[in-house]
């Protein structure tokens, strides 16, 4: 068991059913698949115990938490790098969906 931990992301976040998160867990998701082929970053976990599950696939912008960092910081021109670059390899991945940034709580439980 881990700690709780924070995560900043830019992409797109998919809710998953009980059926695509075992595709996920075999690592046979075709979005992780095509995730990969683009190297772009995904995650897949749940806020807590009891929540939905959810997958995004972009870049991951930070990872906060006891076990992860404790500070990270991105300049306005990285930052807008990274959103170009990644909308592009989205597409590219054809990965549907409008790409955001996500701030996302996963509370260890």
């Amino acid at each position: 068991m881990g700690a709780d931990s924070f995560i900043a992301f830019f992409g797109v976040r998919f809710d998953l059913s009980e059926e695509e998160l075992e595709s996920c867990e075999a690592m046979e998701d075709t979005r992780i698949r095509r995730a990969r082929k683009a190297k772009l970053d995904y995650c897949f976990d749940r806020a807590t115990d009891g929540e939905k599950y959810f997958l995004y696939v972009g870049r991951s912008m930070a990872a906060l938490g006891v076990e992860a960092g404790v500070y990270e910081t991105l300049s306005e021109s990285e930052f807008a790098r990274v959103v170009s670059e990644t909308k592009t390899r989205l597409a590219q991945a054809e990965i549907s969906g409008e790409p955001s940034l996500h701030f996302q709580l996963i509370a260890q439980y």
